[in-house]
Formats: structure tokens, C-alpha cells, sequence
């Protein structure tokens, strides 16, 4: 009886002790990058007003958007708007992401060549698609316009 339960004792500690006592963590990389030669997104990024950026939830989460707002005169091409007002077109930039997977199912639109746009609506379509209805143009002749956009399932 003592060789059964020395027997069972040393089976016991051998097959603890073959377990890892410690959590292995996921390699931490921690590292800086110049990324000044990404032209495009250097431009998009400095060009980005966070006070007029917005983050909208459809179809109860299923599907989230984050709306960035561009000064962006690389698109303002109309000279004779500009000299009128004096200001620079705007674009939006539209991220779609569905829910819990924020980069690898996301889709990204561009909507450009608006001055002083505003948001009038966003509306849910069949899921998950969707529309926004913007209003834009100088103070005497605005126009209201909507744009279809297909979602992330």
C-alpha cells in the first residue's frame, strides 16, 4: 500500500510539474516608425478636424461608422467657389466596421468636393447597407444630396 500511494504520490508531482507555473504573455514590440513617405496618409491625417468628426452606431451595433472631416485643398479645384467664399472644399471620410472587428472586414469612402458640408441625416437601409443625406454649398445656394453605401456584414 505505501509503494501504491508513493507510486501515485511521484505520478502526481511529475505530471505538476511538467506544467508551466507562469502565464506566457503576447510578445510586447514596442516600436517607432517614420512612416513621413505614406504621401496619402500623412496628407489625410493632417489634414483631419477632430472637432468635426463623429462616430455613429447602426443596426443596434452590428455595424459602426466613424466620420472624419477634411479641409482638403487638394480637392478644391473650383477656383471661382473659392475665391467667393475664401475657404477650401471639404471631404469626408467614411469608416465602416462591423461589430468586434475593427480593421480587417472594414471598408473605407470618400466623398470630396464639398463646401460647408453638414450631415443632415444617416439612415439605416437593409442591413447592412446605408445612406447619408448632406447638405453643402455656399450660404445662397445650398444643395442637399445622398449617397448609398454598402455596409460590412
Amino acid at each position: 500500500m505505501k509503494n501504491i500511494s508513493f507510486l501515485i504520490s511521484i505520478t502526481l508531482f511529475l505530471s505538476c510539474k511538467s506544467q508551466k507555473n507562469t502565464i506566457e504573455r503576447f510578445p510586447q514590440r514596442v516600436v517607432a516608425e517614420n512612416i513621413s513617405n505614406k504621401k496619402d496618409l500623412n496628407y489625410y491625417l493632417s489634414s483631419i478636424n477632430i472637432r468635426k468628426s463623429s462616430y455613429e452606431s447602426l443596426f443596434g451595433g452590428g455595424v459602426n461608422l466613424r466620420i472624419f472631416t477634411l479641409v482638403d485643398p487638394l480637392s478644391t479645384s473650383n477656383k471661382s467657389i473659392t475665391e467667393k467664399t475664401e475657404e477650401f472644399f471639404s471631404t469626408f471620410l467614411i469608416s465602416v466596421t462591423p461589430d468586434g472587428d475593427f480593421y480587417t472586414q472594414s471598408k473605407l469612402y470618400k466623398i470630396e468636393g464639398l463646401i460647408f458640408p453638414k450631415i443632415i441625416e444617416i439612415q439605416e437601409d437593409s442591413y447592412p447597407d446605408f445612406s447619408i443625406k448632406i447638405e453643402y454649398g455656399i450660404f445662397n445656394d445650398r444643395k442637399t444630396k445622398s449617397f448609398r453605401f454598402k455596409g460590412v456584414k
